[in-house]
């Protein structure tokens, strides 16, 4: 275990699995910038109440390990704003972290530990949505679990919150613009094998069909398993207009890359709802032409577009 202090958050991380890609200088350097940022630093001291201990969960191997490190980052910012103004009900926030990447038995076993052996109170996660349901099952109705990606929706377990956009809330807008703007008329699903792209896909596919469009390809890819250009080759063959992925971190970056290597970017158009800024740096302006995402936080970036 690896205990470091950002002001006054703590964090514990447990190094449960090999080789986690995470810079510990890179780290410092951010919880460093963000400390000079605050006009005073408060210490676990000021608070007469004991901390809040929130689990962590957050990917450091696998395809969505690219997020990892920043959705650290970003728990750690929140965090110390938090206690700058007092904590939680005069509590301060102390974040023990866990790798969530891997498999989702894995994951559930380190969680464990947080909860019976570190004492956390309540779990964080930003992961996979099969790593989700996992934990669910083992903590529904035991303590509160946050799950706050976008996700395929229907979670109703006791003490579960999941708080991310679900697929219809996510896809009709941009669907619709795409088929009357830019006629996308012919769509290709392509896909990790896995709860939350298949979901996806049988929603983005009705919704094709009742708005007079057709799905001419349909097809996925293990995580990990190093599929993606079986992909890119099967959507050549089929010539769609448009190829809606529900490929996550690095296997969207493959994906892309490849497509636009291939020279298809030019004549297909791409539609995703899981490209966020780490994995589109990843991608390359090179490989992004006629690529579209949609997620409900781009309304809120500060763009010249949004004001």
């Amino acid at each position: 275990m690896a205990r470091q202090t950002a002001g006054d958050v703590r964090i514990d991380r447990y190094q449960h699995a090999r080789n986690i890609p995470v810079n510990r200088s890179a780290r410092a350097a951010a919880l460093g910038q963000w400390k000079s940022g605050f006009s005073r630093s408060l210490s676990f001291a000021a608070f007469p109440k004991k901390p809040v201990r929130i689990g962590l969960l957050v990917p450091f191997q696998g395809a969505d390990a690219i997020w990892g490190p920043s959705c650290q980052y970003s728990a750690v910012l929140a965090a110390a704003e938090l206690n700058e103004r007092g904590g939680i009900l005069g509590r301060p926030i102390e974040l023990l972290a866990a790798d969530a990447g891997g498999n989702p038995d894995a994951v559930v076993k380190r969680a464990l530990e947080l909860v019976e052996r570190d004492g956390a109170e309540v779990l964080v996660g930003v992961h996979l949505s099969s790593v989700r349901v996992a934990l669910s099952q083992a903590f529904a109705g035991r303590i509160p679990y946050v799950f706050a990606p976008l996700y395929e929706g229907g979670e109703e377990q006791v003490g579960v919150f999941a708080i991310g956009e679900v697929p219809e809330q996510q896809f009709p807008g941009p669907a619709r613009w795409l088929m009357e703007n830019r006629k996308a008329g012919r769509w290709f699903l392509v896909g990790n094998d896995y709860v939350w792209p298949r979901a996806s896909h049988h929603w983005v596919r009705r919704f094709v069909e009742e708005n007079g469009g057709c799905v001419v390809g349909e097809e996925y890819a293990g995580i990990g398993q190093g599929q993606t250009e079986r992909l890119v080759d099967l959507v050549a063959q089929a010539r769609p207009d448009i190829v809606f992925q529900s490929l996550v971190g690095a296997e969207c970056v493959t994906f892309n890359r490849s497509f636009a290597r291939r020279g298809l970017g030019e004549s297909v158009m791409r539609l995703s709802g899981a490209i966020e800024e780490n994995t589109l740096l990843a991608i390359g302006l090179d490989s992004t032409a006629n690529l579209y995402c949609a997620a409900g936080y781009f309304n809120a970036l500060g763009t010249y577009d949004n004001h």
